[in-house]
Formats: C-alpha cells, structure tokens, sequence
C-alpha cells in the first residue's frame, strides 16, 4: 500500500501517515517497493513490511500433542516441531523455543504467543482446567516460558487465536467461529475486533448450562453442555462396531457475511 493509501484505509492525514511511515523506514521495519504507476501524476511508491524486521515464537498446545514454531513478521512459519503428548513435554518444549530462537537475532524476537484450550485466565497467563487436559491444570505457562526464555509470553485461546488467523487472512471482519473438539469454543468478530475478551470463560460454549441438575462438570458446575456433548460421543464410540475408527476428532467453522 502507498502513503495515499494508507492514509484512506487509516482515516488519518496525509501528513501524520508520511511521518509515520518515515519512521518506520528508519527502524527498518517496513521498506519502499518500486514504483507503480497509477495513472495521470506522480507514480505510487507502496510500502510492505520487512519480513526479517522481528520474529515471534509460537507454541500451540493440544490435548494430543504440541506444536512449536518460529514465525516472521510476514507470519511465514519459518521453524516448526511437533511433540506427541507425553511427560517432560513442558521441558522439551522450551528447548525447542531456545533451539529456535538461537537461530535468528534474539534482539528481534517480538515474544511468545501461546494458544490452549479454555477455560484460560489470559490476562495471568493461567490454564485453568479444560476438560481431559489434566496435565495442563493450573499451570502458569506464560510465567514459566517468559523466565525460561527471557522474553515475555502470552496466552490466548485457541480459538480466539483461530479466528484473528481468519480475520488476518482477510476472509471477513464479521463472523463467528465456532470450534468442535473435546470442548466446545466460540469466537466473535465484528468489525475486525474480538466480542469481549478470552478471560476466564468467555466464548466457552460449552460451560454453558442447558440443565442445572445434570451431570458434573469438571468445572465444579453441574449440567454443563460439554458433559453432554462428551456423553453422546461415548455412546457414539461404543456403538461402533469393533475395528472401527473410535477417534473423537475436532472442526472448526466460522459463519458471517462479506464486506
């Protein structure tokens, strides 16, 4: 994008988006492409963001396993790893993010973004106690890979995570996402900003209570819709015949409107 147009997109002045953009050329963050003609007047000289500028290391946490990456500030994944649910997997996670982050300038490294399963508290950097996630119950991740690694961390739902992806990827600015897997989570878009926020147990679909003398939860509640949901995937799983894939696998899906 040029300076004219990020000046429209932005809603700010000319001016004050030339000042900007100077500056950031300066840091070396953002870089001149060559010059485009656009018709009648001077050429356009759009600006992209420099790939290399800085980097982000990222850890996705999953009931079965854990991935770990190293992205640039184009968001290309430029590392990665993958590690099956098993014990020490705390310990081998944080020897991948120092493997990677031993790779480029550490000056450069952004952070750590960390994405789980809910229930979360994201602002103490906390996992609370997600169904069939016991290992992770309780466990201050951010504190823990920030003083592992010297960097600061940052924790966020999985699904909230999935659905600034999707915002990101330019699908829509309004939609909601909803994710099937053990648990049941949602996410709310409007106008390319989150619906509320991921702390504690907001987007938790399924700690929703549809019967308040059903069975209960882990959570400590009672009549929770992912009881429910994890009854009928039992009973689904027993009337397989034997030999049949008995796997509990999760989709996601998101519904919303173009802009």
């Amino acid at each position: 994008m040029s300076r004219a147009e990020l000046a429209r997109a932005t809603g700010l002045s000319r001016a004050a988006t030339s000042l900007i953009a100077e500056e950031l050329l300066k840091d070396g963050i953002v870089m001149e492409l060559p010059p485009q003609s656009v018709g009648r007047g001077r050429s356009a000289t759009p600006l992209a963001v420099r790939a290399d500028s800085y980097y982000a290391l990222a850890v996705d946490l999953a009931r079965k396993s854990c991935s770990v990456g190293l992205c640039d500030m184009s968001g290309h994944l430029l590392q990665f790893r993958a590690f099956p649910d098993q014990d020490g997997l705390l310990d081998l996670i944080i020897e991948a993010l120092r493997r990677m982050a031993q790779s480029v300038d550490k000056s450069k490294i952004l952070g750590i973004g960390i994405s789980s399963p809910g229930p979360l508290d994201c602002e103490g950097g906390k996992i609370l106690n997600p169904p069939q996630f016991d290992r992770w119950h309780g466990v201050e991740i951010s504190a823990i890979l920030s003083q592992a690694l010297d960097l600061p961390a940052y924790l966020e739902h999985d699904v909230c995570a999935l659905a600034l992806h999707q915002l990101e990827m330019g699908h829509s600015r309004n939609f909601m996402l909803v994710f099937v897997d053990i648990g049941i989570g949602a996410a709310i878009m409007s106008g390319g900003e989150l619906v509320g926020n991921s702390r504690y147990f907001t987007g938790e679909v399924g700690h929703t209570t549809i019967r308040f003398d059903g069975r209960q939860c882990a959570c400590g509640a009672s009549g929770r819709l992912v009881v429910f949901q994890l009854a009928g995937a039992c009973r689904q799983r027993r009337a397989k015949p034997r030999g049949a894939a008995a796997g509990l696998s999760g989709g996601a899906v998101s519904v919303g409107r173009s802009d």
